[in-house]
């Protein structure tokens, strides 16, 4: 059995270069690269960081509340034009690409004033809103006009990840049978990146329905919701949470009717399993190890989200994520939903 995998970065090329202007240095923006456990883990670990390195686009502009970020970044990445005014910013500079870095709340008025402005290219850190009705109006506004929103729901841009979509699509291993997760830090903030990739993995998501949710991690905001979930192609998936004080953890195991793929430590190993004869028992199978697994890339995974909006750019087609709109959609419902499980009776069985 042969498994390639793409293991150079997607459409790059000596097209235009586009210029960035970026709102929000905090964590994502700007802030990650100065931790050492996010540089051990992470090449591109901040948005600063994949537009630097990227031969396609020059970071022009950025801006944040914080004047003292403003001025740290600028130190280190010499923007030519920086400030803690994103309005100011978007009239006055020329600018390809807007990304919108700051808090979850603040991202529907900034997408619409860039808009206003005519930018229409945005990339939006997830989630775009922090309600369904927001989501919705960001989505709509885009729409009308005719722009194009991103949102950096990275593991769908990470070359590993795009290299599992075509060994389901091309059957390699079979037919899906089952799918289980496991995650953790609640289910807006990490539950919400497998519900993008099994938008992106299966198909359309038929129905979802969910078993417990009572709970919430360490922040106290965000509920941990034990699921299942079905596509329109027939695939059954499991998502069980694990309490964030326990576990930080990001795991899918998707069997198939001639293997396995195992995606581990956040994503960041994948390996495959094929489908043997029985060691002890005649006419049954087991699973067993391929020998290869893939070279990690999630590290990476920034930099292709660029290549990918180059692309885009480049064709002077359209993009909206309309899968991070669905995942929103699927979000509201579970948390929305009562909690469908009962306990036993148990005092009958004594």
């Amino acid at each position: 059995m042969c498994i390639d995998c793409q293991d150079t970065p997607l459409g790059l090329s000596t097209k235009r270069i586009y210029k960035v202007a970026l709102v929000g240095l905090g964590n994502k923006g700007y802030l990650y690269e100065k931790d050492d456990k996010m540089v051990a883990s992470f090449k591109y670990s901040t948005h600063c960081q994949a537009i630097d390195a990227h031969p396609r686009f020059s970071l022009t502009a950025g801006c944040d509340i914080d004047p003292q970020k403003v001025e740290q970044a600028r130190f280190d990445y010499h923007f030519t034009f920086s400030g803690c005014d994103y309005r100011k910013l978007f009239n006055d500079v020329d600018i390809d690409l807007a990304v919108v870095a700051t808090s979850t709340g603040t991202h529907p008025d900034i997408i619409r004033y860039a808009l206003d402005a005519g930018i229409r290219h945005i990339l939006c850190e997830k989630p775009v809103s922090t309600d369904l009705a927001s989501t919705r109006d960001v989505f709509d506004i885009v729409d009308r006009c005719r722009g194009d929103l991103f949102v950096n729901y990275w593991r769908f841009f990470d070359r590993s990840h795009q290299w599992v979509k075509r060994v389901i699509a091309e059957k390699t291993l079979g037919d899906v049978l089952k799918v289980c997760c496991y995650y953790g830090k609640g289910v807006k903030n990490t539950a919400s990146h497998l519900i993008h990739l099994f938008l992106e993995y299966f198909g359309e998501i038929g129905w979802i329905k969910k078993l417990t949710g009572a709970s919430s991690h360490a922040s106290g905001e965000d509920p941990d919701i034990d699921f299942v979930f079905g596509t329109r192609s027939g695939i059954v998936g499991s998502v069980l949470h694990i309490p964030n004080d326990d576990y930080r953890i990001f795991e899918i195991d998707i069997l198939c009717s001639r293997g396995r793929i195992r995606l581990a430590d956040g994503g960041r190993g994948i390996e495959l399993f094929g489908r043997e004869s029985n060691s002890t028992l005649t006419n049954e199978y087991q699973l067993s190890r391929l020998g290869k697994s893939l070279s990690p890339t999630a590290g990476e995974a920034m930099f292709d989200l660029y290549s990918f909006i180059a692309n885009v750019l480049d064709s002077g087609m359209r993009f909206v994520d309309y899968r991070a709109l669905k995942t929103a959609e699927l979000l509201d419902h579970l948390i929305r939903e009562r909690e469908s499980t009962s306990k036993l009776d148990t005092s009958k069985w004594n």
